[in-house]
């Protein structure tokens, strides 16, 4: 999201107004200082709706000042804290010479984290007997480009199916209600 945007007063609302979000629904929302308010903004848009809000965030941000209207952190305002341990500044590798490290660690660590919870959820489904279909490389022995449409087409079926059950709540947000 570019950064003018993510500034605008009431985006995240507005943007996530016209997603297929539904009650029991989850949302992972990432913000290495947890402090900005668009990812606030979402995941306090995200609880009044009922939705289950995950935040990968760095704890290590905790002990900087509130700059949200609301009082709080991205942190605060989640279900779930899943922690990147990631530095305040981010940045890991120092350089002879250099006053500040480069390299942020915070994309590279959200990266890992959100594999870590796709793998770790794809093991509980299991559990239960779900298998959701998954895209694999067509340069893969016996995959083909059909096998990617045949995905896309489950995904879209599903994406149709929460935009039928989101329909009301669009509508009402429309209405201004």
């Amino acid at each position: 999201m570019n950064w003018r945007i993510r500034k605008m007063p009431k985006y995240a609302e507005k943007f996530l107004d016209h997603q297929p979000l539904n009650k029991g629904d989850s949302i992972i929302i990432f913000g290495h200082s947890g402090r900005n308010s668009s990812g606030i903004n979402t995941a306090l848009y995200a609880k009044k709706r009922g939705i289950f809000v995950v935040a990968v965030t760095s704890k290590n941000n905790l002990d900087k000042p509130v700059t949200h209207s609301s009082g709080k952190r991205l942190a605060d305002a989640a279900d779930l804290v899943i922690d990147t341990c990631s530095p305040i500044e981010d940045a890991v590798v120092p350089i002879e010479g250099w006053s500040r490290p480069v390299s942020g660690s915070s994309t590279v660590l959200a990266m890992v984290m959100a594999h870590e919870l796709l793998a770790r959820t794809a093991e509980q489904l299991s559990k239960r007997g779900i298998e959701l279909p998954v895209f694999a490389s067509p340069t893969i022995a016996g995959v083909t480009l059909h096998d990617t449409d045949v995905i896309y087409g489950v995904y879209r079926e599903r994406m149709i199916e929460a935009q039928k059950k989101h329909l009301p709540t669009f509508q009402a947000t429309m209405r201004g209600e």
